[in-house]
């Protein structure tokens, strides 16, 4: 199982490769690489002021890893279940496969993405704890103001926006969160799990890529 998981990733990765390739010969605007920027950005609060890293309530858990330069916030869930989240968030076959999505597609640097994980105690959350969660990550956006927002999975987009229509068809669509632009895909464990849908995702991160160079 591990060794089809790396090859699964082995395989993404390669594709990042051929994107990239194709985006260079259209003449596709790059975004800037991982080793630096000369665009001044809003640094993030120190001291005293600088946001939680976490929040929690009854049935919800929200972990932030915050960024010096915030240019894009990702969020996304993780497996329901009583087990402490990784204090990494780019660890494990999921984090892996996000990593390269965030530095070999979108080029976004590691202190310029803040990421919102979210784990749920049980499947079927209290409802008033799944709001405080997604008020705690709008929160964040709105502090943050970033370019866009990349939601990865639509449970991700139902604690943002709520459940609405909106969010149960968010894949694949520009909505919007604290003013921001957002774009939700598919989640990294999906991709794990249905490799033959990373096309899909692809498209979403070549759509999300284009809005950041925008910006």
């Amino acid at each position: 199982m591990a060794d089809d998981t790396q090859r699964e990733i082995m395989e993404l990765t390669q594709d990042l490769k051929v994107l990239l390739q194709l985006q260079a010969e259209s003449g596709a605007t790059v975004v800037r690489e991982e080793s630096g920027t000369t665009e001044s950005a809003p640094l993030a609060p120190t001291g005293d002021d600088k946001p939680p890293s976490s929040y929690s309530n009854a049935s919800g858990t929200v972990l932030f890893e915050d960024a010096a330069r915030p240019r894009l916030v990702i969020v996304l869930s993780i497996a329901t279940g009583p087990e402490a989240m990784d204090d990494d968030a780019y660890a494990g076959p999921a984090g892996e496969m996000l990593e390269a999505m965030r530095s070999r597609v979108l080029h976004v640097a590691r202190d310029e993405a803040l990421v919102a994980r979210i784990k749920y105690s049980s499947p079927r959350p209290q409802h008033r704890d799944v709001l405080a969660c997604g008020e705690a990550i709008r929160q964040r956006i709105a502090d943050a103001q970033p370019a866009a927002v990349l939601c990865f999975g639509s449970g991700s987009a139902r604690t943002l926006l709520g459940d609405t229509p909106e969010s149960r068809t968010a894949v694949g669509r520009w909505l919007e969160v604290s003013g921001r632009p957002m774009l939700t895909t598919l989640h990294p464990d999906d991709l794990l799990t249905h490799p033959g849908d990373k096309r899909t995702a692809l498209t979403h991160l070549q759509w999300m890529h284009a809005k950041l160079s925008d910006g």
